[in-house]
C-alpha cells in the first residue's frame, strides 16, 4: 500500500482582495487630491490675473501704427485692472509717467523714461502726427512686460476704506468743533 495515495491536493487560500484599503492609503489619496485641486486653482487664478497683461501685449505687438493716445489707453486699462481705478484713471502727463515708472524695477526705469518721456510731453501739443508714437509703443510694451503688479484692488479698497473712515472722523470732529463755536 502506497502512503501517498491517500493524500489530497493542496487547497490554496482564497485571493486576498485589495479593497477596502487601509486608512493610511485613504489619507494619502485625500492629500494628493487636495494638493492637485489647490495647484489647479492657483494656476487658474494666475492665468486669469495675467489675461489682461497678455491681451495688452498682443495689442501692442500686433498693431504697428498705434498712436500715443491709444498706447496710453492700453496702459491705463492694464493699470486699472491691477491697481485702484482712482489712482490710475485721472493720471496724465508727468503724473502718469511717475506712476508708471514707480511700478518698474530700478533697472528698467531709465529705459522706460527715455522711451516715454518725449511722447507724454508732446501729447498735448497741436500736431498732425505723433512723432514719438513708436517709441511710446515700445515703452508701453516694456512697461506691460516688466511692471511689478504687487498691489491688488482688494488691498487698495481696504486702504481707501481706512482713509475714508479717518477722513469721515476728521470731518465729524471738524463739524462738532464748528457747531460748538456756533453755539458759543
Amino acid at each position: 500500500m502506497d502512503p501517498l495515495a491517500n493524500l489530497q491536493d493542496i487547497h490554496l487560500p482564497e485571493n486576498i482582495h485589495g479593497w477596502p484599503i487601509a486608512p493610511g492609503w485613504w489619507l494619502i489619496l485625500i492629500t494628493v487630491i487636495a494638493i492637485a485641486v489647490f495647484t489647479y486653482k492657483k494656476i487658474a487664478a494666475k492665468r486669469k490675473q495675467n489675461s489682461v497683461k497678455r491681451q495688452a501685449i498682443k495689442q501692442l505687438t500686433e498693431l504697428d501704427d498705434l498712436s500715443t493716445e491709444q498706447s496710453i489707453a492700453i496702459l491705463k486699462w492694464v493699470g486699472m485692472h491691477y491697481f485702484s481705478r482712482d489712482d490710475v484713471a485721472a493720471l496724465h502727463g508727468d503724473k502718469l509717467l511717475v506712476f508708471l515708472t514707480n511700478k518698474l524695477a530700478n533697472e528698467q526705469q531709465a529705459s522706460f523714461i527715455k522711451l516715454a518721456e518725449n511722447a507724454l510731453m508732446q501729447q498735448y501739443r497741436k500736431s498732425t502726427h505723433s512723432l514719438y508714437s513708436q517709441e511710446f509703443q515700445q515703452a508701453a510694451l516694456l512697461w506691460v512686460n516688466q511692471a511689478i503688479f504687487i498691489e491688488s484692488k482688494g488691498a487698495d479698497i481696504k486702504s481707501s476704506k481706512t482713509a475714508q473712515t479717518s477722513s469721515a472722523k476728521n470731518n465729524t470732529e471738524a463739524a462738532n468743533k464748528t457747531s460748538e463755536v456756533a453755539h458759543d
